[in-house]
């Protein structure tokens, strides 16, 4: 640490005692010139990455498909195959139809989760998918087998390529 004097202040009059202003090595601590010129570059910074952001088309991260339409297949855990159609209306709004298995209804897409909004039963409820890095998804919240008749909770949900 050094000890430097102010400039540019009136010298000191009576009762008034002129004290050096300290300066520490430490980045933005005790120097106010400093700290402002950090802040200001931080604010930079975090306005820089949100304007290219916005400019590249990312400022809605997105790490699933982007389209999830078409066709699919629900692979129950008792082996049986359920086919499934999927509509992407836009990035987060995916209408699913599996009226054999009663998950049919509006689901929400956000990063990796699908979940369900507004099923086309009323007593189904508590639907929700993760995305898997082979593009699959798994169910990880399902309705109770007791409400519906059988196991959904752990199907995978895959894209039929054509």
């Amino acid at each position: 640490m050094e000890t430097v004097e102010r400039q540019g202040l009136p010298e000191a009059g009576p009762g008034i005692r002129k004290q050096p202003r300290t300066v520490s090595s430490e980045p933005c601590f005790g120097q106010v010139g400093e700290r402002r010129k950090h802040v200001s570059r931080a604010g930079l910074d975090i306005a820089l990455m949100f304007m290219l952001s916005t400019v590249a088309g990312c400022a809605h991260v997105q790490t699933s498909p982007t389209n999830l339409s078409g066709d699919w297949t629900l692979q129950l855990n008792s082996g049986e195959a359920i086919p499934v159609s999927i509509r992407q209306v836009d990035l987060s709004n995916i209408f699913i139809n599996a009226d054999q298995v009663q998950i049919s209804g509006r689901y929400s897409l956000i990063g990796n989760n699908l979940t369900l909004l507004k099923a086309n039963q009323p007593r189904i409820s508590g639907v929700e998918f993760i995305g898997k890095d082979d593009g699959s998804w798994v169910m990880v919240e399902a309705p109770s087998a007791a409400r519906i008749g059988y196991q959904l909770g752990g199907s995978f949900l895959t894209k039929i390529i054509n």
